[in-house]
């Protein structure tokens, strides 16, 4: 699996071909229609979106737009997860967390099954979030 790093090297040419793009190559309302089918837009249509936009009464239908598809995909709700971990050991480095392998500050635990059930029991029993 490539990652976005990856992948950005590899589009890299062709996003820079695409930033002088003098005129939109699809029209606003099919670039929309994509947008609303499949989440996420190809370079091309980001591209004819930003050309679209230098088009000062096109923005606030781009907003719009916008605006509907972000809440199709991602309504607003807020919604919590709570992991149960059965350890803190980890083998992985991401940075952003406190068990990565390199992060000597962490106290390493191991959860036996039954302090483990404990822990579960314990979430569950706050119930159903309203």
């Amino acid at each position: 699996m490539l990652t976005f790093s990856e992948i950005f090297q590899g589009s890299h040419a062709r996003i820079e071909s695409l930033l002088g793009l003098p005129e939109p190559t699809r029209p606003l309302p099919a670039i929309f229609q994509a947008a609303e089918a499949n989440p996420g837009l190809d370079l091309e249509d980001a591209a004819s979106l930003i050309a679209w936009a230098r088009e000062p009464q096109r923005r606030a239908e781009i907003h719009t737009a916008a605006r509907r598809v972000r809440e199709h995909l991602a309504p607003h709700t807020v919604e919590f997860v709570i992991p149960v971990y059965l350890t803190s050991f980890c083998q992985n480095e991401c940075l952003y967390c406190g068990y990565r392998q390199s992060n000597a500050l962490a106290e390493r635990v191991r959860l036996s099954l039954p302090e483990f059930s404990r822990e579960l029991d314990l979430i569950l029993s706050w119930g159903p979030a309203d």
